[in-house]
């Protein structure tokens, strides 16, 4: 059994290419030509097959959920798919869409994968993820946000990364119900085309 990656995707561009392709994926949980498999009609391989490719030749072991038009110009989305991300699925699909770029923000916590080629920060600005066994795990934008949490959270001040790196693993040897992780979110450098 998999680690399930979920994925967050704003798909953003020209309207008329926004409002097909949302159409499209609109009408998976309609149509009669999907394929069988265990992840339902929103099944990746069903969104490659709706855009003419073959699910046997493209990593599809995942779905989709929560489609939403965020405006005329974006729609967004959620993937589960296995062990991380699939941006070979979204690289095929916007082959067909000359203006549209899509942006996503990955996470599979089971292998601390975090993961976003949004660059900017238009859509996911979180740079740092700080996970508490007890808490849950918070993004932070910048170093400053993500230490002032754990200084807080461990009653120590911090004086530095190096510093917090160092607090937190005797703070973890201290307190092993309680632990605490710091993770980087990796930005990829390749550049946003379509």
């Amino acid at each position: 059994m998999p680690n399930w990656c979920f994925t967050d995707y704003v798909i953003a561009g020209d309207e008329k290419e926004i409002s097909d392709l949302h159409d499209k994926l609109s009408s998976l949980p309609s149509r009669d030509d999907v394929h069988e498999n265990c992840f339902g009609k929103f099944w990746l391989g069903n969104v490659v097959g709706l855009f003419g490719g073959n699910w046997k030749q493209i990593n599809c072991r995942g779905s989709l959920y929560d489609l939403e038009k965020k405006s005329p110009s974006e729609i967004s989305f959620g993937t589960e798919t296995a062990w991380g991300d699939l941006p070979e699925v979204w690289d095929f699909v916007l082959k067909q869409y000359p203006s549209l770029k899509y942006y996503f923000y990955a996470e599979e916590c089971g292998n601390c994968y975090y993961a976003t080629n949004d660059q900017e920060g238009k859509y996911f600005s979180d740079r740092f993820i700080v996970d508490k066994y007890v808490d849950g795990s918070t993004g932070y934008t910048t170093k400053d946000e993500a230490m002032k949490n754990v200084s807080e959270h461990i009653a120590q001040p911090i004086e530095s990364w190096t510093d917090m790196l160092s607090k937190v693993e005797k703070f973890n040897a201290d307190n092993v119900d309680n632990e605490i992780y710091i993770y980087k979110i990796q930005v990829s450098t390749k550049k946003i085309t379509n």
